[in-house]
């Protein structure tokens, strides 16, 4: 984590470092009128440039100076927004100056989100926090997987950008599907209704040592991590640390998922409060899938058809767990699902999964 914040701030402090003046603009004249922002200058010789590769460069001067008008100008005058033959790109530039009305006009102009003539446009932005450019690169197509130092600015996002940062993400891959997830308040109220499913609900909204309702979210989860396969893992809680707020993260490929299964899923995520997962928190988890899902198929046994890759897994926890029941009274204390046998099977002894920190385990790249 420490390492990709230094890293940032280098790309920063160099980026800031090596701006517009890198573009050597033939006409000093022009260059100085643009500085001052002498529009009336830039209207009556625009036209006299050589070239139009020219006007170009200019618009590396124009953004750094935050000289909107002129840079409104020269692209009206059909300047190459991507200036192919300018050693820093205006897009770059605009990026490095957190020159946001440029940011937009230049890809409106048609500038290349993807441009490689310098660092990643949209790893640049995310390392600087710019939400907004994130945003506007994302719309108009950038790569969110490009990478730097081998860390793709999705990964940077989650990694140490801000939740809003985050959330730039998440709205631009829920966008992408025609067909609305699941309803999070629905499947919220649907706890409520529970007989035990209520006390799971109060830690949800708000009753939980933080008093902070949990975050839920649909995401593209492999994309934070691509080491996680297409469904290894549906839904993770992350605690921010930073914020004191608990996240969960739902994968989109379970976006339309029956309210009742969100629910349950949501009940077993509301254990842990902390980040940290033990042996104790997670069988605790299973055990009130089981439960919660139990109640749901008492009130609606239609919910147990095993059509739904999710339906058999419920259904199979609670047939596992009903029959560790039975074990465990008996006194056989190494079945799997029992705390001894977790442990012991998993070996997640006080050096392994015990109290691991979850933002660890699920935002680092696997060893």
């Amino acid at each position: 984590m420490k390492k990709l914040l230094i890293v940032s701030a280098l790309i920063i402090l160099a980026s800031s470092a090596y701006g517009a003046e890198q573009n050597v603009c033939t006409n000093r004249e022009f260059t100085n009128a643009i500085k001052k922002g002498n529009i009336e200058f830039v209207k009556e010789n625009v036209s006299n440039l050589k070239d139009i590769n020219d006007a170009s460069c200019f618009l590396c001067t124009a953004v750094e100076k935050k000289q909107d008008k002129v840079l409104d100008v020269l692209l009206e005058a059909k300047a190459d927004p991507d200036c192919p033959n300018c050693m820093v790109s205006p897009l770059y530039t605009a990026l490095v100056y957190k020159n946001n009305y440029a940011v937009e006009k230049l890809l409106s102009a048609g500038a290349n989100p993807n441009n490689t003539q310098n660092l990643s446009l949209i790893y640049l932005a995310v390392a600087t926090d710019n939400i907004f450019a994130t945003e506007k690169l994302l719309e108009a197509g950038a790569d969110e997987n490009s990478t730097f130092f081998k860390i793709s600015a999705v990964k940077l996002a989650f990694y140490t950008g801000s939740l809003e940062m985050q959330e730039a993400f998440i709205d631009y891959w829920n966008k992408r599907f025609k067909t609305p997830a699941t309803d999070i308040n629905a499947a919220l109220n649907a706890l409520a209704t529970l007989k035990s499913g209520n006390k799971y609900y109060q830690i949800l909204t708000g009753n939980n040592p933080e008093q902070k309702p949990f975050k839920i979210y649909f995401c593209d989860l492999t994309k934070i991590n691509p080491d996680l396969e297409e469904g290894q893992i549906s839904y993770v809680n992350v605690y921010n640390s930073e914020l004191k707020q608990n996240i969960i993260y739902i994968d989109n490929a379970y976006r339309n998922i029956p309210v009742e299964i969100l629910a349950t899923i949501l009940a077993s995520e509301s254990i842990n409060t902390d980040g940290k997962m033990s042996v104790i928190e997670q069988l605790t988890s299973y055990g009130v899938m089981a439960q919660v899902w139990q109640e749901f198929t008492a009130l609606n046994p239609k919910l147990t058809d095993e059509s739904n890759t999710f339906v058999k897994g419920l259904n199979g926890m609670v047939n596992i767990l009903n029959m560790d029941n039975a074990r465990y009274s008996k006194g056989d204390y190494n079945n799997f699902w029992t705390l001894s046998g977790l442990a012991n099977k998993r070996k997640m002894t006080s050096k392994g999964f015990r109290n691991k920190d979850l933002n660890t385990y699920f935002l680092t790249e696997k060893k």
